[in-house]
């Protein structure tokens, strides 16, 4: 599985992630604007561009984290829960990210209830099939989204609320 560690401003999912008991991948920024992947739990070194840096040796390197996870939690500010479209922070880490990863990865979108409101879709957007806020998992209305929704999310993430 593939996370993120949340800033003050995210829904905390920390001890979600420890509570799987299962390897997760944290991302941190590299030099050219892609995402290294790291072992969690890590020592966090200071904010990186806001977000909490994962420290230690990586593993994967951009979309080559997509063979070795089945399910990755994305960050939003919003997702549309109609479409799965995503509104991101603006650095575009995932938007590079996600239409790399292989068929059959679960991207799971995460905010908070609130969040889950209209969002225009752009070209470059690749709607998430799942979103988790503090209610917990829910597949979005259409289905949408890289890969398709019952291909195991469901028992991933069953009874995780």
């Amino acid at each position: 599985m593939a996370a993120f560690q949340p800033t003050n401003d995210e829904p905390d999912i920390t001890e979600l992630l420890a509570a799987l008991r299962v390897p997760v991948l944290l991302p941190r920024t590299a030099a050219d604007r892609e995402l290294d992947w790291v072992v969690a739990p890590p020592r966090l070194a200071p904010l990186d561009c806001g977000v909490p840096r994962p420290v230690g040796r990586g593993v994967a390197h951009a979309a080559a984290v997509g063979p070795l996870v089945g399910v990755i939690l994305v960050p939003a500010l919003a997702v549309d829960p109609d479409t799965g479209v995503r509104l991101g922070y603006g650095g575009g880490y995932y938007d590079r990210l996600l239409p790399r990863l292989p068929a059959g990865v679960v991207v799971v979108g995460v905010c908070r209830r609130a969040d889950l409101v209209a969002v225009p879709r752009e070209p470059h957007d690749i709607p998430v099939q799942t979103v988790l806020t503090e209610d917990g998992l829910a597949p979005v209305a259409a289905g949408a989204g890289h890969g398709s929704v019952g291909s195991g999310a469901e028992e991933v993430w069953d009874g995780t609320r």
